[in-house]
């Protein structure tokens, strides 16, 4: 081999060998960075351990304090509701004692008030009979007197007959004539009060007694119902309601009247009323 070849290739190997030292040597040095960063970051680690160490001891302290707290209202609570149980049990047995007192009263107090019920229901009855009998005679009395002096129908039911066509009928009366008188050639005819509401184009006929329980009474009336038009021909254009009076009527003559369609009215009161009005169709 040459000399020239020999150092060619010792030159070779120092180079090769300077480059094996510089790798390691970098080695070594990015070795000690590195240890150095893991050092840095121990000491980093080490000191956020002592930190939270000192964090969960203080949570630790509050923790505690705050069960101490917790424990002590507690206590008072305990008491509180002990207390208020005393109190409620107190006010439950004062309001039962006042219940049973409140009852004791009550019932003392219906006692007392079925007591005047019972007197007040015996005296309301035979205040009511003394006033029935009271009525009964002075309706008898009127009867009987106004019958005397020809003045039934002015005195007792012409004066109220509007108004009761008004509330029965449901119409203004603006004719009201008492003692209506017609004659055709040798028969007569007599209405004792005759109502008309001339707008609804209504008549309404009344017959009033004061003995009107007399069948002979009805039955005249009833016959004098079928020849009313003939006799009166303005009436052709009216609707005819026939109306029976009286101070007092039986069932029978009530009946009598319903099956003939006719209206049967009394004097209750002071107030004129029709007895079968819902009767008749």
């Amino acid at each position: 081999m040459a000399r020239s070849e020999i150092v060619h290739k010792v030159d070779k190997l120092e180079q090769a060998i300077m480059e094996l030292v510089y790798a390691q040597r970098k080695t070594e040095m990015q070795i000690q960075n590195l240890t150095e960063q893991f050092m840095v970051f121990q000491n980093e680690v080490r000191e956020a351990n002592r930190k939270r160490e000192e964090g969960i001891e203080q949570l630790k302290k509050e923790m505690l304090a705050f069960k101490n707290e917790m424990a002590e209202l507690n206590k008072k609570r305990d008491q509180s509701m002990e207390e208020f149980k005393k109190e409620m049990a107190e006010l439950t047995r004062k309001r039962e004692q006042s219940m049973e007192e409140f009852k004791k009263e009550m019932l003392a107090f219906k006692n007392e008030m079925a007591e005047l019920n019972k007197k007040r229901d015996l005296n309301l009855e035979e205040y009511k009979k003394k006033v029935d009998q009271n009525i009964e005679e002075m309706r008898r009395q009127w009867g009987n007197l106004a019958n005397k002096m020809g003045t039934l129908v002015e005195d007792i039911f012409a004066p109220s007959m509007p108004q009761a066509i008004k509330k029965y009928f449901d119409c203004d009366p603006d004719t009201v004539t008492q003692r209506y008188y017609t004659r055709t050639g040798e028969r007569e005819l007599e209405i004792d009060l005759l109502v008309l509401c001339n707008e609804k184009k209504r008549a309404f006929v009344t017959e009033i007694k004061s003995s009107p329980d007399r069948i002979k009474y009805v039955e005249q009336f009833i016959e004098k119902t079928k020849i009313l038009k003939d006799f009166i021909p303005m009436l052709k254009e009216y609707e005819l309601v026939f109306i029976y009076a009286g101070m007092s009527l039986n069932e029978s003559t009530v009946n009598l009247l319903t099956k003939n369609g006719i209206y049967a009215m009394i004097l209750k009161g002071d107030i004129l009323q029709i007895v079968n009005f819902d009767q008749i169709v």
